[in-house]
């Protein structure tokens, strides 16, 4: 059978590997898969190794006498989705997948494939958080626990016709209000420019009467001193 270990995608499921890739290799269990299934899997491990002067101590010496990463592991496989899972063949496996709640994940879809199985097992390796359905599995609530899985699954026929019909109105109406702001801008630019146009001419106009005023008020002009002669 198949063995579940709900896990998060990083924290305690770094001890877990170390401790399974040791237990794999002491007591040579080849013939069973060790996978971690996480989203970040890949990442979670490459981080792991190169973080290794703040972990314990053993680590750091380990590394700096044999070269060898403690990350590094020889059994363990790595795996970022359930079809990655199915590739590795039906052998017997123990899986660590996220998340530890199973509220979510590939631990919840394995959960709902595998439990109808006797021959497999799921083993908790901490406490899980109340009102998760790991808490209701793990404390024997109820003899009985309802698990809601939702599937995406491509539109065909109709279905599909219908999303595409809306896909396009929904393009349509974007654009048009695209339009509509655009042409509201370009009218709001030219009223504008018109009243800025307006005021300066009227600015320039109130300084001409102004300079006529001032003229009047110093009185009439007073003749040249000189006449030209005819």
């Amino acid at each position: 059978g198949n063995v579940l270990l709900p896990v998060d995608t990083a924290g305690r499921v770094l001890e877990l590997i170390c401790v399974l890739e040791k237990h794999w290799q002491q007591h040579a269990l080849g013939n069973y898969q060790l996978v971690l299934l996480t989203s970040v899997a890949y990442n979670t491990m490459e981080f792991a190794k190169s973080q290794l002067e703040w972990m314990n101590a053993s680590f750091s010496t380990s590394f700096e006498h044999s070269r060898r990463n403690a990350f590094s592991t020889n059994f363990m496989k790595i795996c970022h989705s359930k079809e990655d899972l199915v590739k590795l063949g039906r052998r017997p496996k123990v899986v660590m997948a996220s998340l530890g709640s199973l509220e979510s994940g590939p631990a919840r879809e394995l959960l709902v494939d595998w439990i109808q199985v006797p021959k497999n097992l799921v083993i908790f390796t901490q406490q899980p958080t109340a009102g998760t359905l790991a808490h209701h599995l793990h404390t024997a609530m109820a003899d009985q626990v309802r698990v809601q899985v939702s599937r995406r699954v491509p539109l065909v026929g109709q279905e599909l016709e219908q999303h595409r019909l809306a896909k396009a109105q929904e393009e349509e109406r974007k654009m048009k209000e695209a339009l509509a702001s655009g042409g509201m801008a370009s009218s709001a630019d030219q009223k504008v420019e018109g009243v800025a146009g307006a005021g300066l001419v009227d600015t320039m106009q109130s300084a001409r009467t102004s300079r006529g005023g001032l003229a009047r008020l110093g009185g009439p002009a007073h003749p040249p001193p000189f006449r030209a002669a005819p």
